[in-house]
């Protein structure tokens, strides 16, 4: 018999491994394909960040001949944050292959490769499960852990914005709710400061969608809209446009470690981003810490083998480290209802 595990050595170094996870099939949800993140590999777990803050006033007349009003000085500031650290760990152990070879082989090789290749995409599942709750968190303005408690970076208080939320109040049948999205349309529109948007799109729970919908003041123009779709074969909660803006139901969840059902985005709020930014919304990307790695320009995914004690079986580690911030948090906004 031919040790399945021969082979391994010669056919995955760290950076065939590396390329390997790599290549596995991407499993993106909605914040991942829309790309709204723009990624920024980084050589070690510090990203540098210099926020100027310039000054736009108008300009008074001066006589013919005299010396103009000059520019004031800009204010800038430095400041840096640590990308998180998240690894995975697993094996493929002789135990595994035992009594499962091709049909006709006395070679195990295939098979072991399956395995690996197997636990790579569950690690990689994991891991792109994981950079979109980030991400929908950091369109939140505030990255939590997995606990869905702790946290990771907080947009408001590294930038000192304050948060800006918008009560539709859908339980009232008198509210004017076109009026309140020209009312968050404008909010983005005063706080772009040289930035650019092409749209602007509202993330809210099935609950807030629902009422959205059936408000007196939405449910006529909603109807008109879903029957124009309903001819297309359009699922009506993937994008309604009010006064320009959609709103898209997104029902992201997963379990936590502790077994908890952790919900992407609030049942009754959501959350409001600009589409189609320059500069607003990063991924920073780290490298490995590994010492084939160090200094290198990070990469999404990292994984690489060992093989154990005794040729029982071969460990693998696996390793993404990211961070998904808003740049801006004035160009982030909550909504809610609060009856």
């Amino acid at each position: 018999m031919i040790n399945p595990f021969d082979s391994l050595n010669l056919g995955f170094s760290l950076a065939e491994m590396t390329e390997a996870i790599n290549k596995l099939p991407n499993r993106p949800s909605r914040i991942t394909t829309l790309g709204i993140f723009g990624d920024v590999p980084l050589s070690t777990n510090v990203a540098i960040l210099e926020i100027k803050r310039q000054s736009l006033t108008l300009l008074p007349t001066r006589p013919w001949g005299t010396p103009g009003t000059g520019a004031g000085p800009d204010e800038r500031e430095l400041k840096s944050l640590i990308v998180p650290h998240t690894p995975w760990e697993d094996a493929v152990m002789a135990a595994d292959v035992i009594g499962i070879r091709r049909f006709g082989s006395d070679s195990t090789l295939e098979t072991v490769q399956d395995k690996v290749l197997e636990k790579l995409q569950q690690a990689k599942d994991m891991f792109d499960v994981t950079d979109e709750f980030r991400k929908v968190k950091a369109l939140q303005g505030v990255v939590l852990d997995a606990d869905g408690a702790k946290e990771l970076f907080n947009s408001y208080s590294f930038f000192g914005i304050t948060k800006k939320s918008f009560d539709f109040k859908l339980g009232d049948p008198t509210k004017d709710v076109p009026a309140k999205v020209r009312d968050l349309k404008r909010h983005f529109e005063d706080n772009l400061m040289g930035e650019t948007m092409s749209a602007i799109r509202v993330f809210v729970g099935s609950g807030f969608f629902d009422r959205f919908v059936k408000h007196p003041t939405v449910k006529e123009i909603f109807l008109n809209w879903a029957g124009a779709q309903a001819r297309l074969g359009t699922d009506l909660r993937a994008g309604f446009e009010l006064e320009g803006v959609v709103f898209e139901e997104y029902r992201g969840m997963v379990p936590a470690p502790d077994g908890t059902a952790i919900q992407f985005v609030p049942e009754l709020a959501g959350i409001a981003v600009p589409i189609g930014t320059r500069n607003t919304f990063r991924r920073f990307v780290a490298p490995a810490d590994y010492l084939d790695t160090v200094n290198t320009l990070g990469q999404p995914y990292y994984a690489r083998q060992e093989r154990m004690r005794g040729d029982r079986g071969i460990s693998l580690y696996a390793q993404s480290n990211t961070l998904p911030i808003c740049c801006r948090p004035n160009l982030l906004a909550e909504v809610k209802t609060t009856s």
